[in-house]
C-alpha cells in the first residue's frame, strides 16, 4: 500500500471507524481485502490466537505423533476453520464446507491396508498362479 492509501485509511479509521463501505480509492487494495475478510473470518489477531490455541491442543494430544503429515495438516487447517467460525461469521457456508473438505483430506491420507475382499480376490485370481 502506498503512503497516500495508508494515510487515507488512517484518517478513515479515525473519523469513521464504523464505515461499512470501503471508499472507491481503496477498492482492490490489500486493506480492502483484509477489511472484507474481517466480516466473515473475524479480526486476524483474534482468529490467529484461537487457531494457535486449538493447534497447541492438537499437538499436545497422545495421538499427534501417530499421525502422518496429511492428517496433521488437515487437523491444523480444521483449527483455522474452527477459529474463523468462532470469531467471524458462523453463517458463512465456506467455513463449514472447508471443515468437511479437510476432514475428507485427512481421511484420504490414511494409509489403509487392502480390505479382505480385495485380498481374497487377488489370491483367487488366475493371474497370480
Amino acid at each position: 500500500m502506498n503512503d497516500e492509501s495508508k494515510t487515507l485509511m488512517e484518517i478513515l479509521n479515525a473519523v469513521a471507524p464504523s464505515l461499512r463501505e470501503i471508499p472507491i480509492q481503496l477498492k482492490g487494495t490489500k486493506m480492502d481485502i483484509i477489511n472484507e475478510r474481517a466480516t466473515t473470518h473475524g479480526l486476524y489477531k483474534n482468529t490467529a490466537a484461537w487457531s494457535q490455541s486449538i493447534k497447541d491442543m492438537f499437538r499436545g494430544s497422545p495421538n499427534w505423533h501417530h499421525m502422518n503429515d496429511g492428517q496433521k495438516e488437515a487437523l491444523e487447517m480444521i483449527a483455522v476453520k474452527l477459529a474463523r467460525l468462532l470469531n467471524g461469521d458462523p453463517q458463512f457456508p465456506d467455513h463449514w464446507d472447508d471443515l468437511a473438505g479437510y476432514g475428507t483430506l485427512g481421511s484420504n491420507s490414511i494409509e489403509r491396508a487392502p480390505d479382505m475382499a480385495s485380498l481374497e480376490q487377488a489370491i483367487a485370481s488366475p493371474s497370480n498362479i
